[in-house]
């Protein structure tokens, strides 16, 4: 078996409105309680899923970061055929660029961040997504964009880093800007994807 980390209250105002990644008492196994590596886990049974004789365990590792993935890729709604601009190819922006493309993604690019690499790319991609989790980066995000564009934070930034935003631009441009953090009820997905 593999299991959903994410631990939910079930009685907060989020949780009641059925937004239970907003849940309050939002907790998770490996970051604020014990997790795969501690000796004994308490897992709820409705977070635990069979793995498919199909996958290896080490395949099965995969699961939750895919399932963030798949979050995201609900958070970033692709239309079909949309061009994609994603900054970093780490484990997890591999996999959010895999689903993306599955999505429907049309053109899609992924880049690294130092600038004499990104001179070809100055034209405007629907969606531009953060994987890296550095604030320079998401900042520049706003150079590969046109109207109408999403720009997604992926990648986890330290919690104090901040980034010069331009309100005019974005509501003159009609940019929208989205977060995609953790999951909930996406394992069940992630494991089919897998």
């Amino acid at each position: 078996v593999t299991a959903d980390k994410t631990v939910l209250c079930g009685y907060c105002e989020a949780c009641r409105k059925d937004m239970p990644l907003y849940c309050e008492n939002f907790n998770s196994h490996g970051c604020n309680m014990p997790g795969g590596f501690a000796e004994y886990v308490l897992i709820n049974h409705d977070k635990v899923f069979a793995i498919s004789d199909k996958l290896s365990f080490e395949e099965a590792t995969f699961t939750e970061p895919t399932a963030c993935a798949v979050h995201g890729v609900d958070r970033i709604a692709p239309r079909f055929g949309d061009s994609i601009l994603m900054f970093g190819a780490g484990p997890t922006g591999i996999i959010l660029a895999q689903l993306l493309r599955r999505a429907g993604g049309g053109r899609m690019v992924i880049a690294d961040p130092p600038p004499e690499k990104l001179d070809v790319l100055r034209k405007g991609f629907d969606i531009v997504i953060d994987a890296t989790g550095a604030a320079s980066v998401f900042a520049g995000c706003f150079n590969f964009v046109h109207m109408g564009s999403k720009i997604v934070s992926y990648g986890v930034c330290a919690a104090d880093a901040k980034v010069p935003v331009s309100p005019y631009e974005i509501f003159s441009q009609e940019y929208t800007i989205l977060g995609s953090f953790a999951q909930t009820h996406c394992f069940g997905r992630a494991l089919e994807y897998l």
